[in-house]
């Protein structure tokens, strides 16, 4: 959450332009939360994420068909946990084959639901777990 003062390629720059302003934190909680979720996940299941044995297997698919813009992340051996990357602006339909919760990052806390999606949300992620 840098503003960069309007500088798109700030690579050479100060501090004062590439610095993290931490008063964002308060005006856009809800992405420090889920931040703060998903370091919080990632440290919970370390032995998938982080981990260089860990298998993980990136597609630009769901299924057959290829769609730009959708990332499908299948973690583990067991494909035990599979995340979708949704960076277009529509909802996109996924299959949850396979995977009997969803993990929720949002509040800061990783919290799992047997109420699984049937899409992934614009610009948003879903993380399913075996």
């Amino acid at each position: 959450l840098r503003t960069k003062r309007g500088n798109h390629n700030s690579y050479n720059a100060n501090d004062t332009i590439n610095a993290i302003d931490f008063s964002f934190k308060d005006t856009y909680s809800d992405v420090y939360n889920t931040y703060k979720g998903l370091i919080a996940f990632r440290k919970a299941n370390s032995e998938f994420f982080g981990n260089k044995e860990a298998v993980t297997v990136a597609k630009a698919k769901n299924g057959t068909k290829s769609v730009s813009g959708v990332t499908k992340y299948e973690v583990g051996s067991n494909k035990e946990f599979c995340i979708y990357f949704n960076a277009t602006s529509a909802d996109f339909a996924i299959t949850t084959d396979g995977y009997t919760k969803v993990v929720d990052v949002t509040s800061g806390t990783p919290t799992e639901s047997e109420e699984l999606p049937t899409s992934v949300p614009a610009k948003g992620f879903v993380i399913l777990k075996k």
